[in-house]
Order: structure tokens, then sequence, then C-alpha cells
């Protein structure tokens, strides 16, 4: 990921907003991704990003320039993220979000369909884990980081972020089996 420039940092750190803005639609993708993808809810994921944003807009003075703006940015994410979850259990919602349905090119009725149904069996694999386990599988799969990267990210051991992977994984393979073996055979 491209880093904004120090000085933009900076100007934010001295309270300039015109430089937030810039931070801001620079990140903002990048933020809504990450919360969409703990969600899979995109009016949630919305809420998320702002008030993501809104903790950055008030906790930037305390970054250092010690690591990538990026990676203090992913730090404040995730921690929010988990700590969103544990008051509100906003991952576990159903909810669809039928505006957001509308929204998005849909080719055809059973386009629409047998995507409702993937989103489904996405939501199911991914209900009984952890939201520390959720983290680990987004950036290793969604966005294809490397053991090292999420190791430093989030301040634990390569080997460790490796085999909670690889368990993770496994507990997701035979969840699997269960509903394929569910499923009746069309």
């Amino acid at each position: 990921m491209e880093q904004v420039e120090r000085g933009v940092i900076e100007a934010c750190q001295q309270g300039r907003v015109e430089q937030f803005k810039v931070l801001y639609d620079h990140y903002k993708d990048f933020v809504y991704n990450l919360s969409y993808r703990f969600t899979l809810h995109e009016e949630q994921a919305e809420d998320l990003t702002q008030n993501i944003f809104i903790t950055v807009y008030k906790t930037i003075k305390s970054f250092r320039f010690q690591a990538d703006f990026s990676t203090w940015l992913y730090r404040l994410s995730l921690n929010q993220l988990i700590n969103d979850k544990k008051k509100t259990g906003v991952f576990s919602k159903l909810e669809e979000n039928e505006a957001g349905l509308e929204r998005k090119s849909i080719g055809s009725f059973q386009d629409y369909e047998a995507g409702l149904e993937n989103r489904e069996k996405v939501r199911l694999l991914l209900k009984p884990l952890m939201p520390e386990e959720k983290i680990l599988l987004i950036l290793k799969e969604a966005y294809e980081m490397e053991y090292e990267k999420i190791a430093d990210l989030l301040q634990i051991a390569p080997g460790t972020v490796k085999s909670k992977i690889h368990r993770i994984k496994e507990r997701i393979r035979k969840t699997m089996k269960n509903l394929l073996a569910e499923e009746p055979i069309r």
C-alpha cells in the first residue's frame, strides 16, 4: 500500500482538517474493505469505517513515525473492530442490506440467488471464529499478507501466526465437510 507523505500526517497531527481529508481519501477504501470482510454487511462496514476514522482523528497525535502509517492504521482498525464486536456483537448480525444489493449490478436472478447462497455459506464458516481468528484469516487470505508481515502487525511470532492459521483452516475444512454432507443432492 502506497504511503501518504509525512507532511500530510504531520499536518493532521497539528489539527489541519483539510489534510485529514487527504489522509481519509487515501485510506478510506482500505479501512472499508477490512470492515466489510469482518461484517459481510455494507451498512455496518460503512459505520465501522466512520468510527475508525473518528478514532484516527482523535489519536493521530500518538503516531510517532516508528512504523509505516498503514501499519499503525491496520492495528488501530483491527483493535476497533474487535472492540466493537465485543461491545455490540456487530459481526453476528444477519440482516441483508437490500439497498446495497440494489446498487450492485446483478446479471440474472440465478446469479443473484447463487451470490446470496455463497454469502450465507461464507457467513456460516466464519461465524464460529473468534474475532482474532477472523483477523488472521482475513489478513492472510483476503489481503494475501506474508506470515512475517502479519506477525509484525499483530506483534506475535511468525511461527505462531502460521500454526494458528493452519488450525483455523483445518476447522473450516471440517465445517465445510459437514455442510457438504448435509446438502441435498440436486
